[in-house]
């Protein structure tokens, strides 16, 4: 049931400059540097390197590192800038931006059609504003893509159509396995709707048509995982559900999640720092606040769409923290809980609508919707932008940075230096440094190797050793004289985010003089 009042976000002046104003600023946080904050991950550089296989008609990798298909949505949009642009390590991840861009859009078009235009721009500012969306709009790989499918089932759930929601949650499915927890909100999302629509006799004989299709489409599984669907050790369910510490951590860890400080724990190394107390305290109120209302509201209209959205949200929570566990939505493996994003911003939207008495006192939650942003935007931009800008990260090595992106500059400057002589060979102290540099080399004159298996013989520009300071590389090539040390890389409080050594075309091993 859509909005009943009068007003609307889309009519009420004072809010429009704002709602166009956050906006602007959520999508502007979408590209902004977006080659070097962070620094690009080998993971990203990977996909990049099968699309210029492709296009050269060499062999592909068709399974990812941890053995799942590559997404179709992240390859197939890859595959078509890279035919239209040169590499670059910023087009690794606009195929990321699209899709959240679309995701944005969709989730207007799909919200305002099912509970109004006053929901819908509450859930577009929301899906716009949330930290964990904007940081994985910038970060080239498959479950960036994962609430541009979800939307897309979520609106065929919502109009009560049952194969469209499974076949979306097939492509979901496909995009990255985790998307499995989806299921139980389209289920009940579905189930809601209908019985808006129809009656309970409809509603019951199309909901058991779309458990069925759903769990026929759980077969795409089988092809697009290494070992199809991971096996539930139901004694570790049983005792997840009985330790009331583990349920109060997944309630800690989803408000972080939803505050941001998960993500930027995993990628810029800061958090949230003092204020991780005080928003996870603030996250969880408005959770229950919103929940309480909603649930005092919907008990005169106890089974529709709104309340299947918000019971299938809850519902999605609980099969995620049963089978998933508070693992996968901790710091360096939030990916994993992405699926949750689209339940979680249309139940809070829709009971926000509920808070607002469905368009007779929307100003209320405007206003919430506004001081949210802005809180969460400031959050963005200082424990994200100005905490890479001022440090380079202190997370994961292969998220360092600096003025220019370490990675594509030390490949920039190696090329500039070897290619007059004939080309180089560069060898990769490992992965975070190998794929960047394999996908920027394609069909140049330079010969990138990984450290573990060098091979073949020694171009006329030499060789030249790249890898992080103070690594295992570093020590190799100390302990037995191989290089020299050629330049260091600077990153953001780092005299050395990256460092390159060099030694001639017939390196000689220097031994230690006998004593």
């Amino acid at each position: 049931m859509q909005e009943t009042g009068r007003e609307s976000p889309l009519r009420w002046r004072g809010w429009l400059p704002v709602l166009g104003t956050v906006l602007t600023v959520a999508v502007a946080f979408r590209l902004y540097a977006l080659g070097r904050l962070p620094g690009i991950n080998g993971d990203e550089a990977w996909y990049g390197v099968q699309v210029r296989r492709f296009l050269e008609n060499a062999p592909v990798s068709w399974r990812t590192p941890t053995g799942n298909l590559p997404g179709p949505l992240h390859l197939g949009l890859l595959l078509l800038l890279q035919r239209v642009a040169d590499a670059s390590l910023t087009l690794l991840r606009l195929p990321s931006v699209i899709a959240s861009l679309g995701q944005l859009v969709l989730t207007f078009f799909v919200v305002r059609r099912h509970f109004g235009a006053s929901t819908g721009a509450l859930a577009l500012v929301w899906m716009a504003v949330l930290p964990v969306n904007i940081a994985y709009a910038r970060f080239g790989w498959d479950p960036s893509h994962s609430g541009l499918v979800a939307i897309i089932a979520a609106h065929f759930a919502l109009a009560g159509n049952p194969v469209g929601s499974a076949l979306a949650f097939a492509l979901a499915l496909a995009v990255h396995p985790t998307n499995v927890f989806l299921a139980p909100f389209l289920v009940l999302a579905l189930l809601g709707a209908e019985v808006e629509r129809g009656g309970w006799k409809r509603a019951l004989v199309r909901t058991g048509l779309h458990g069925v299709l759903l769990v026929v489409s759980l077969r795409v599984l089988s092809f697009t995982t290494s070992g199809g669907a991971t096996s539930v050790v139901w004694a570790q369910v049983l005792e997840r559900l009985g330790r009331p510490a583990e349920w109060g951590t997944f309630a800690q860890l989803y408000a972080r999640f939803l505050s941001g400080d998960t993500v930027y724990m995993y990628i810029a190394g800061s958090g949230l720092g003092a204020a991780r107390g005080p928003a996870d305290v603030a996250v969880l109120a408005l959770l229950v606040g919103l929940l309480g209302l909603g649930v005092v509201r919907l008990r005169r209209e106890p089974v529709g769409a709104a309340s299947g959205v918000v019971v299938g949200w809850l519902a999605s929570l609980l099969v995620f923290f049963c089978l998933a566990g508070n693992s996968s939505i901790q710091p360096h493996l939030e990916r994993y809980a992405m699926c949750l994003v689209v339940p979680s911003v249309l139940a809070l939207t829709v009971l926000l609508r509920e808070s607002g008495a469905r368009g007779a006192l929307m100003w209320r939650p405007y206003v919430l919707t506004t001081v949210v942003s802005v809180l969460l935007l400031g959050g963005f931009w200082l424990r994200y932008f100005r905490f890479l800008e001022e440090t380079g990260s202190t997370s994961h090595e292969t998220f360092w940075t600096g003025a220019q992106e370490p990675k594509e500059a030390a490949f920039a400057r190696i090329l500039a230096e070897a290619a007059p002589l004939g080309g180089a060979r560069v060898v990769a102290e490992n992965w975070w440094v190998y794929q960047p540099f394999a996908y920027l080399s394609r069909g140049g004159p330079l010969d990138v190797q990984d450290a573990g298996g060098v091979h073949g013989p020694v171009p006329p520009g030499g060789t030249y050793w790249v890898g992080f300071p103070g690594g295992p590389l570093e020590r190799w090539l100390t302990a037995n004289r191989v290089a020299s040390v050629h330049w260091d890389i600077p990153g953001q409080r780092r005299p050395a985010a990256l460092r390159v050594w060099w030694s001639p075309p017939s390196p000689v091993l220097v031994r230690e003089p006998a004593p």
